[in-house]
């Protein structure tokens, strides 16, 4: 559905502010997600959540920390975590599929 119809068929429930709201809302939704979480990139590695965490620390693994406190949260462009596995080939590494 485009982009106008959507728009008309929530702005026939709601205002139009609510209506673009909405519309954004579904769109971001469908959108494929492009950052992993630690964990989510050691399920994918085959891996442990604390060796993610350890490339990470030693510099091998770009992430962004994300955090606002002092606790990290740490978040891995699918880009960054192809290139880790085609450049470092790490030992008892399965081999990933990175969607």
């Amino acid at each position: 559905m485009s982009l106008e119809k959507r728009f008309q068929h929530w702005s026939d429930i709601t205002n139009d502010t609510a209506a673009a709201i909405l519309v954004l809302a579904e769109v971001l939704a469908k959108k494929p997600k492009q950052l992993l979480s630690v964990a989510d990139a050691a399920k994918q590695l085959g891996v442990r959540r604390e060796k993610v965490l350890a490339w990470i620390h030693a510099g091998k693994l770009p992430a962004t920390n994300t955090a606002t406190s002092s606790r990290p949260r740490y978040r891995i462009s699918k880009a960054a975590l192809k290139e880790f596995v085609t450049l470092e080939k790490p030992k008892r590494l399965r081999v990933p599929r990175i969607v």
